[in-house]
């Protein structure tokens, strides 16, 4: 009889049954992550008056429209592969979304150095990032942790595999498998962006008309809330993680 390979047909099998079990065992998520980013995608629509192109501030609000245009499409490709069990791609997505949201704060403050940056005169991304944050948690979550993952070193084989407790042994994953600590390490990073996306455009867009449409205005003040609830349950079931709260919320309020 001849040995049956891994193949495509295999794949699509184990994504079905890796999205079932992410969706039955994070259900939060699963009922929550829709109407967040449908919410998402219509705040551009009420991005209200911007300033003139050619200017400072101008600049950066184009910059800013054309990231929250990208931005929702971005974040659905990344639940996408979240739930169905690629972590190291959805990983590597989330990177540059907080790329670009880093860039979203940092111009923000300096709206004068946006079109120099967009023009080839580049502040490092470290710049840009420890303006919020510390040095420490940037080389920790951003050059040690999601670089390795984008740059394809150790970080990027470690979600291919799972250790068997029973034989004290790591053995490869074929096709996708959904696991929960892989998966929780995913969406618990893009919640927070998430939030930051919604929470500050009203900052990004002083001008904006959210406010006159009663039943949007509605939809982002839910989810928000939703997203804080999901960031204040995790750090009363995961403590370890408030000394991460305490750095990202730098970035995201």
């Amino acid at each position: 009889m001849d040995k049956e390979y891994f193949g495509v047909i295999h794949l699509l099998n184990s994504e079905d049954k890796t999205a079932f079990d992410t969706n039955h065992t994070l259900k939060g998520v699963a009922a929550n992550y829709s109407d967040i980013i449908n919410v998402l995608f219509k705040l551009p629509y009420f991005k209200g008056e911007l300033e003139i192109v050619d200017t400072p501030i101008g600049d950066f609000q184009s910059f800013c429209y054309d990231s929250y245009i990208q931005a929702p499409h971005t974040f659905w490709v990344i639940y996408d592969l979240y739930q169905k069990g690629y972590y190291i791609e959805a990983t590597t997505l989330y990177r540059q979304l907080l790329e670009v949201f880093v860039q979203l704060k940092y111009f923000h403050k300096y709206p004068e150095k946006t079109n120099e940056h967009l023009m080839g005169k580049y502040k490092t991304f470290k710049t840009m990032f420890t303006e919020f944050t510390s040095a420490d948690f940037y080389d920790r979550q951003y050059g040690k942790t999601l670089s390795s993952f984008a740059h394809g070193k150790l970080a990027n084989y470690i979600l291919r595999y799972e250790k068997d407790s029973d034989k004290n042994k790591w053995t490869v994953v074929m096709g996708c498998k959904f696991n929960i600590d892989h998966a929780t390490y995913v969406i618990n990073q893009v919640i927070p962006l998430l939030f930051g996306y919604l929470n500050l455009f009203t900052t990004f867009f002083p001008k904006n008309i959210l406010d006159e449409d009663k039943l949007i205005y509605q939809e982002y003040l839910k989810v928000l809330d939703w997203l804080k609830l999901y960031m204040k349950s995790h750090q009363e079931q995961n403590p370890d993680s408030i000394k991460y709260y305490e750095e990202i919320n730098k970035l995201i309020y």
